[in-house]
């Protein structure tokens, strides 16, 4: 069955309400049903002026209650001082040193190097997206061809590099070698970790691509620091559950290898 709809309209809920109070006033007497609306205007009144008071107690509010988060943020950002022109350059480019002095720490391992290699690898061979693993805009084609093209000798001898260190690495934590070809080794393993660094910096690999292999280098440091301690201690040599110092002294050597 179809709905009926009230045909109702403001003036007969008005003349129901007038009607209301006359009926009142003739079971109650005028005199109460004007002392029972006095008082409900009273109360009415005393709830406003309880709301405006609560609303002039609230810090930044003032009289408009539209007042919204992003107008109160922006009022509060604009009472703080701005830099000069000369201080916002000088931020910018401190900031930009240290991120590059950040980014060239993290990267001159060998351990972050061999990570930053398999990266390139899988974007080389499609396995990664290249605008989610390199920086780079999506829409330009033309710089991400010449990424691709880039990318495949860079591969090449950043693998090259990274094979000659590690046999320089062996060379120079071996006792037997003599010093001088130990030494000769080590200056060579550094100039090719730095040349390494600007192959891997010229392909603007993502920071976030990077920071994991950064972050799994610092737990196997914090690794080798307590395997150095428990070897200084001979107390803790002797202790049950703990490996020996044998197999203390191997998995160092293994993560020296693994960290160079």
């Amino acid at each position: 069955m179809p709905k009926k709809v009230s045909r109702r309209s403001l003036r007969d809920d008005a003349f129901d309400a007038e009607e209301s109070v006359d009926r009142r006033g003739r079971v109650m007497g005028q005199s109460e049903v004007d002392d029972f609306l006095d008082d409900d205007l009273g109360d009415m009144d005393d709830d406003c002026d309880s709301l405006l008071d609560r609303r002039d107690m609230i810090p930044g509010l003032g009289s408009d209650l539209t007042e919204d988060p992003i107008r109160m943020y922006l009022m509060q950002m604009g009472q703080i001082p701005l830099l000069t022109r000369e201080q916002e350059v000088s931020a910018a480019r401190q900031i930009e040193r240290t991120r590059d002095r950040y980014r060239h720490r993290m990267i001159g391992t060998d351990f972050v190097l061999h990570g930053a290699l398999r990266l390139l690898e899988q974007v080389r061979d499609k396995k990664l997206r290249l605008d989610r693993t390199i920086e780079v805009s999506v829409t330009n084609a033309v710089e991400k061809k010449a990424i691709m093209l880039r990318i495949v000798p860079n591969c090449r001898t950043l693998k090259a590099l990274l094979l000659l260190n590690r046999h320089d690495f062996a060379t120079a934590v071996n006792p037997k070698i003599p010093m001088r070809r130990r030494r000769a080794a080590w200056r060579n393993l550094v100039i090719r970790r730095n040349k390494a660094v600007r192959l891997v910096e010229e392909m603007n690999l993502r920071t976030g691509k990077l920071q994991p292999l950064f972050e799994r280098l610092r737990q196997a440091n914090d690794r080798m620091r307590e395997i150095r301690r428990l070897l200084s201690e001979k107390k803790s040599a002797s202790l049950p559950g703990l490996p020996s110092p044998a197999a203390l002294r191997s998995e160092l050597n293994h993560l020296m290898r693994l960290t160079l």
